[in-house]
């Protein structure tokens, strides 16, 4: 709001209120016109007239002097001055009627009447100023909810709420056999047992498989020679359908098709393989098979695994030599199988993702062989067979990104680890092994492929570790009492 003289070229606040329209009502129109900025809506042609309505812009006048003076008029700093200027300053105010000093008055923009204006009413410069605090706490309100949203969106976006439950098959608990729930954090790997854990199951309950879709859960009854089918409500509660299906001699292996259709069951002590359809609502119906209600396999199965296409069923056991048969499938039914030898006691059985290998681990050899699959299914050794600086290796695991190989060392105590080369080949990683509790059996994974889990038989835990997909390197994150050894562990997709 400065102006500046024609005579004097730089601003004079005396003369700018008095060259104003807040100059008194008496005072005469000077000929020099005020440069005045134009601000908020005076422009300046409302500014160039010095008469007012009233006598009000005397205490204005007032006012601006005195700020003007004190230097408390935003943007302007007061000029020093000598004794002289002063005196000659207060001579000129002396000289003009003014009315008392008002520090109530306010500056009124053109147009208005402030004379008229009614007692109490806001002038237009209070409204305009209440009008921009609440906008800007409308701001800050708004950039507060938005700040909120992002957060909720990144905390979606960095995890899930989806609940996945984690089953342990214990076959010598009350009644026989029992499988303990839990609800897996899918966050951080922790387990919780569920209310109702464990419930009873069949006779000596030896091996679990869960359904493609997570909904239903089956249990290999040992004991009862028998299969039982569950339902797995949102909750992870189970709730079994009945009557339980009839199977060979002490089944003691479940493996469940990659298509949901069908379901494969090794019976140890009859030598042969159950196979069941799948259907509405995850009930069982037994399949009859070339030369029975069973396909025989001439050995006691130590372990099984479907390729993931689903059309070759590999099954390892123990003769004089340990072996691996594989057998063509077809919607459910075992073809004859070609036979490959492995190492001794191959407890361990694992594929790859591609479907190109195989692994076995060979408990008394302590060893692992690696085998490639070929486009009819059989086998073909790679190399020879990997001598572990462990003992006793005896359960096989491919983490999801194909990258790492996992394996429980029983007769060490431990988890080792190895990289998955382009040729199959394994190398150890150099922070492994990791260390299990007593007597570790078997290994399972997630979906995410974030989190393994192990159960041991000489101290009855289930252990959960994190798993870093950039190196390999498992974390341990908890272990969990269980009421007796686990034989089997399932994870809902």
């Amino acid at each position: 709001m400065l102006c500046r003289t024609r005579r004097q070229g730089r601003p004079d606040p005396v003369r700018r209120i008095k060259n104003s329209r807040f100059a008194c009502c008496n005072a005469k129109p000077q000929r020099l016109k005020p440069r005045w900025s134009a601000v908020g809506d005076r422009s300046a042609e409302a500014l160039r007239h010095p008469k007012s309505r009233c006598g009000e812009t005397k205490t204005i006048r007032m006012e601006c002097l005195g700020r003007l003076r004190h230097g408390s008029w935003p943007g302007v700093q007061p000029r020093p001055r000598n004794p002289a200027s002063q005196r000659r300053e207060t001579q000129r105010l002396r000289a003009e009627p003014l009315v008392p000093y008002d520090r109530g008055s306010r500056v009124e923009p053109p147009g208005s009447d402030r004379c008229s204006r009614p007692p109490g009413q806001a002038s237009v410069p209070n409204f305009v100023f209440n009008k921009f605090l609440e906008e800007l706490r409308m701001l800050k309100k708004a950039a507060a909810l938005l700040l909120v949203c992002a957060s909720i969106g990144a905390w979606l976006g960095c995890g899930t709420t989806t609940s996945r439950f984690l089953f342990a098959a214990i076959p010598s608990g009350a009644g026989g056999g029992q499988i303990v729930a839990y609800r897996e954090d899918p966050n951080a790997g922790v387990l919780n047992q569920l209310s109702g854990s464990p419930i009873a199951a069949g006779s000596a309950v030896e091996a679990l498989a869960i359904h493609t879709s997570g909904k239903y859960l089956y249990a290999a009854n040992s004991g009862s020679n028998n299969i039982s089918a569950y339902t797995v409500s949102s909750t992870g509660g189970l709730t079994e359908m009945t009557p339980r299906q009839p199977a060979g001699t002490s089944p003691t292996l479940l493996v469940m098709d990659p298509s949901g259709n069908f379901l494969y069951a090794a019976n140890s002590l009859s030598n042969d393989i159950s196979v069941f359809s799948i259907g509405t609502g995850g009930l069982l119906a037994p399949l009859q098979q070339t030369n029975g209600a069973t396909a025989p396999i001439g050995l006691s199965a130590m372990n099984m695994a479907l390729a993931p296409s689903g059309n070759f069923l590999y099954v390892t056991g123990q003769e004089a030599q340990g072996w691996i048969e594989a057998f063509p499938v077809s919607q459910g039914v075992l073809g004859t199988p070609t036979v490959t030898l492995t190492g001794n006691n191959p407890f361990g059985l694992a594929i790859d993702s591609a479907g190109s290998h195989l692994y076995t681990a060979n408990k008394q050899d302590s060893s692992i062989s690696t085998f490639t699959i070929n486009s009819d299914g059989s086998l073909t050794p790679v190399g020879t067979p990997l001598g572990e600086t462990f003992i006793g290796p005896v359960s096989l695991l491919i983490d999801k990104s194909g990258k790492y190989l996992y394996v429980a060392n029983q007769g060490s105590g431990n988890v080792s680890a190895y990289s998955i080369g382009s040729d199959a080949g394994l190398t150890l990683l150099t922070t492994s092994p990791f260390a299990t509790g007593s007597q570790p059996s078997f290994i399972a994974s997630d979906s995410s492929g974030k989190y393994l889990f192990v159960g041991n038989q000489s101290s009855p835990v289930i252990q959960s570790f994190s798993l870093d997909t950039g190196s390999g390197t498992l974390t341990s994150i908890g272990s969990y009492s269980v009421p007796a050894t686990p034989t089997s562990i399932v994870i809902t997709p």
